[in-house]
């Protein structure tokens, strides 16, 4: 076997990335990215987050939101509607 033929296919699948905005989280977002997925992009950094979206290309939806609020998980929640609600990855 390949390593072609051992990788993952990622085109179309919905990737939600934590720390999206700044180091490994970003990184990784922009290599998702750059693979085809979808991804949604979580950080507490608007203005990084918008960076990732100039740097990054691809079918991404970005939302600047601390994890360590109260409602941080009611505010992904209702922001993950449509055609981003099927999550397939989670980092």
């Amino acid at each position: 076997m390949s390593d072609a033929d051992a990788a993952i296919p990622l085109a179309g699948r919905v990737a939600l990335v934590t720390g999206a905005a700044s180091g490994i989280g970003r990184a990784i977002a922009t290599g998702l990215l750059a693979c085809g997925a979808r991804v949604v992009a979580i950080g507490r950094r608007q203005d990084r987050l918008a960076a990732l979206e100039q740097a990054g290309g691809g079918d991404g939806f970005r939302l600047a939101v601390d994890l360590a609020a109260p409602d941080a998980a009611s505010q992904i929640g209702a922001a993950l509607a449509g055609p981003f609600a099927d999550i397939d990855i989670l980092i």
